[in-house]
């Protein structure tokens, strides 16, 4: 498919799924044919590989569907009712503040449940996200990731320690951070640049967020793998 070819030099453990994201978007938009090999198993949240979350139950679902629909072979399809559970499961009017799998789980809603309410208030929430020159990012909300590192190009005393104040707000149950506002789970790249700036800026005063974001990394870290990316982090008082 295009994306093998496209895609030649990438290597990533979520390899497969990428190169298959990439040829079912070209498919829906009538630019490559289905295939059947783009049909794979369902695919579940576990704690293994890089499906340890439920976005990534939600796409993958969402590809099974429209693909299974793209070549003829609905019935295949068992599962509709879950897509719909984790469709309308999000607090933001963007599944997860995610608008890239929320329009993917429109796009597969409508090939067969066309009349739902969920697609008309799906629908409605993606033109709040636009940019000002008409784009629609992934993300709309990257507040939390971004917080971390421009923090930690330093700022005056009091806007920092607001800045962190914030981050130590926005710290998940398990210890981590996720990219931005309304998302339900944490990101290792994201807690990263959350716990540098908490360590660089002020570490006594956020002793607790800290040790809860290391015993989060610790949960993190895969013996096979090794330890996830992390921003160094140093101690550093701003002048």
């Amino acid at each position: 498919m295009v994306g093998g070819e496209l895609l030649a030099g990438f290597d990533h453990f979520s390899l497969a799924r990428k190169r298959l994201l990439f040829d079912v978007h070209l498919a829906v938009a009538g630019a490559v044919p289905f295939e059947e090999s783009m049909l794979r198993p369902v695919r579940t949240m576990s704690r293994s590989g890089d499906n340890t979350v439920t976005w990534i139950e939600m796409i993958m679902l969402s590809v099974r569907v429209l693909v299974a629909h793209g070549l003829g072979m609905a019935a295949q399809i068992t599962d509709r009712e879950r897509l719909l559970e984790l469709l309308g499961s999000s607090r933001a009017p963007v599944w997860e503040n995610y608008t890239a799998a929320h329009l993917l789980a429109l796009l597969a809603v409508q090939e067969f449940a066309p009349a739902h309410p969920l697609l008309d208030a799906g629908v409605g929430a993606v033109p709040a996200c636009r940019n000002s020159d008409g784009g629609v990012p992934p993300m709309p909300n990257l507040d939390v990731f971004s917080t971390g590192p421009a923090a930690c190009a330093g700022a005056e005393p009091a806007l920092l320690h607001r800045m962190c104040d914030y981050l130590t707000g926005q710290q998940m149950p398990d210890g981590g951070w996720a990219f931005g506002e309304s998302m339900r789970h944490s990101d290792v790249d994201a807690s990263s640049y959350a716990a540098a700036c908490l360590a660089a800026v002020d570490p006594e005063r956020y002793w607790e967020a800290l040790l809860r974001a290391g015993r989060y990394f610790r949960a993190s870290w895969a013996p096979t793998a090794g330890s996830p990316p992390t921003c160094p982090v140093t101690r550093r008082r701003p002048a």
